[in-house]
């Protein structure tokens, strides 16, 4: 049987309280540096439930990320995520998280189609003879927005994105 590497062994109790926070990190555009950071997040055994990376004007990345944790253990990763190089700065957005969204881009033979949803799309395009809809859903009804989107058999990207 093959034994897991010693760095990804359990180390916290199961049956902790977790709660998913957001961090942002802004970074240096620098080659790797996406790559350090969720090597640490794998090393210290948090979920990434979800990884948004964009770049800005000046050379810098901001990278927004969703992992299931409890505060102390955040307190611990925003510690040692500071301590990578490049990192510019590490905060725990959570207390922010009304300035998070998720978007959504379903795609459907019809624009009409786009009425029956229960979010209207803040735009659409057509590609390759389908239409494309952009849709803002707040986190909060993200999950319902993807279960309808599902079960109507629509084909969805989504992305979590924020307001800084």
């Amino acid at each position: 049987m093959i034994q897991p590497p010693r760095d990804i062994e359990p180390t916290i109790p199961v049956s902790r309280e977790h709660s998913l926070h957001f961090l942002h990190i802004v970074v240096h555009n620098k080659t790797g540096i996406l790559n350090r950071i969720t090597s640490l997040m794998r090393r210290k055994r948090f979920n990434l439930h979800e990884v948004s990376v964009s770049a800005d004007d000046n050379d810098l990345t901001h990278i927004v990320v969703a992992i299931d944790s409890a505060e102390s253990d955040v307190s611990q990763a925003i510690a040692q995520l500071r301590k990578i190089h490049d990192v510019v700065s590490v905060n725990d957005a959570t207390e922010k998280k009304e300035s998070f969204f998720n978007v959504f881009y379903v795609c459907a033979d019809d624009p009409a189609e786009y009425d029956a949803f229960p979010t209207k799309p803040v735009d659409y395009f057509k590609r390759n003879g389908r239409y494309v809809a952009m849709f803002r859903v707040p986190l909060d009804h993200t999950a319902s927005f993807a279960d309808f989107v599902r079960s109507n058999g629509y084909h969805f990207r989504r992305r979590i994105v924020t307001i800084l």
